[in-house]
């Protein structure tokens, strides 16, 4: 089972991966692409390939009825991919979400941090803090907003809802791009754009006088249907 993520002092799930027979080891493409599906590297055995990319599925635990998706470290050997100077840098991918009915959603995370060692010298992800927004479909179309924790739940429905930092959107075909846009100098800064409008300035917990390298994981945190379908993974 995953440890929590955005637990405060407890770092997050990526950071110590575990072992499975079914991982796929192979680094995600360069540039746009829909072959998304060699990037997602961890929690990622309910995977599913489709035509334009992937539905990442849920995995769960039978014993408290939580769940989780995959996650990726954005194609990085050492597991950070660092931050462009004090340049912007952006994360980009599409997700179709005409699989959610009203009131389910999605929630992703993308976390920030340092490059770490573990004993036997492989790279390990240091976790420092992340930004985690959720989108919810509703009856007059979706609400994203930033939600600072994940239950792992369907209670994760009503972190969206009742978050102060949410927006209303709207689309007509269901498939939407979402971007964290982010840079460092000295503190980090990030938003979260939707069809590349601004539509949420991230709150930053947790990292006042942390220094951060670069962002480690990109992880699908739950979701209330894993038929959302996650597409052209870009860096920018």
């Amino acid at each position: 089972m995953r440890t929590d993520c955005a637990s405060g002092n407890a770092p997050p799930p990526i950071a110590t991966p575990p072992t499975r027979a079914g991982r796929r080891k192979s680094s995600p493409p360069s540039g746009k692409t829909s072959a998304v599906i060699g990037a997602f590297t961890d929690y990622n055995s309910a995977l599913e390939e489709t035509e334009n990319g992937v539905k990442i599925g849920l995995e769960k635990d039978d014993k408290d009825g939580s769940s989780w998706g995959a996650s990726t470290f954005l194609g990085a050997a050492d597991k950070v991919t660092e931050f462009d100077g004090t340049n912007a840098t952006t994360i980009s991918f599409d997700l179709d979400l005409s699989a959610l009915a009203e009131d389910e959603f999605t929630i992703f995370s993308l976390a920030f941090g340092n490059k770490g060692e573990n004993e036997d010298g492989s790279a390990k992800f240091e976790y420092v803090t992340e930004n985690i927004f959720g989108v919810i479909k509703t009856d007059a179309g979706y609400t994203v907003a930033q939600i600072n924790n994940v239950n792992y739940t369907a209670a994760d429905k009503d972190m969206i809802l009742s978050s102060a930092n949410k927006k209303e959107i709207t689309d007509s075909d269901n498939v939407i791009t979402f971007s964290y846009r982010y840079q460092y100098n000295g503190a980090l800064s990030s938003e979260l754009l939707v069809n590349d409008q601004s539509a949420i300035t991230f709150t930053i917990n947790g990292a006042e006088g942390k220094t951060m390298e670069g962002a480690g994981y990109l992880w699908n945190c739950n979701a209330s249907n894993g038929n959302v379908v996650f597409s052209n993974l870009i860096k920018a």
